[in-house]
C-alpha cells in the first residue's frame, strides 16, 4: 500500500519551496512523510524510501556528472587553443571560487604555459605563472583573489571570475 501511495499523485499537488535562494519542487508522486506500514520501524522505512528512489537518484546523478565534464572539456579545450596566458586564465575562471591549484589542473594542457623550450609548466611554476597572470592587466579587474589559511598555516588562494 505504502509503495502504490508514494509512487502514484492521487490528486495531490506538487509542492515547491525556496531553499538558500533555490526553488525545490517535491514532486507529487515522492513519498509522504507521515504514511508509515505500523509493521515498521522508523529506519526499515528510510531504508525501503531510500531504496525505490535509488535508481531515479543514480540516472539524474549521471546525467548531471555527463554534462558537467562536457563543459569542463570544452572550456579545457578552448584554453588550450589560446596563446596569452590571461586569456587562458580568463577563460577556465567562473564565478565560483576555486583554488590555484585547481585553475592549474585546468589550464595543464594550455599551450600558453610552455617554458621556453617547449616544455609544460607542472607544480608550483605553473601555480606562479597563474599568480602572475592574475596580477596581469586584462585578469586585474575581472578576477578576484582571496587567501586563505590552509593546514599547517601554509596560504591558499581562492580565485574568482567577479559577479
Amino acid at each position: 500500500m505504502d509503495e502504490f501511495i508514494g509512487h502514484n499523485a492521487l490528486g495531490r499537488p506538487t509542492i515547491t519551496y525556496k531553499r538558500k535562494g533555490r526553488f525545490i519542487t517535491i514532486p507529487a508522486e515522492q513519498f509522504l512523510k507521515r504514511i508509515t506500514p505500523g509493521s515498521e520501524t522508523p529506519d526499515e522505512t528510510r531504508a525501503r524510501r531510500a531504496k525505490s528512489k535509488q535508481p531515479d537518484r543514480s540516472k539524474r546523478r549521471r546525467k548531471i556528472r555527463a554534462e558537467e565534464r562536457t563543459i569542463t572539456k570544452a572550456r579545457r579545450a578552448q584554453a588550450d587553443d589560446v596563446d596569452c596566458r590571461p586569456s587562458a586564465v580568463s577563460v577556465v575562471l567562473t564565478a565560483k571560487w576555486i583554488t590555484i591549484e585547481q585553475l592549474g589542473k585546468e589550464l595543464a594542457q594550455s599551450s600558453a604555459f610552455r617554458d621556453r623550450d617547449g616544455n609544460q609548466l607542472v607544480g608550483e611554476s605553473l601555480h606562479r605563472a597563474i599568480n602572475r597572470a592574475l596580477k596581469q592587466a586584462p585578469l586585474d579587474d575581472v578576477a578576484e583573489v582571496k587567501k586563505r589559511v590552509g593546514k599547517f598555516a601554509n596560504p591558499i588562494l581562492y580565485v574568482r571570475r567577479r559577479p
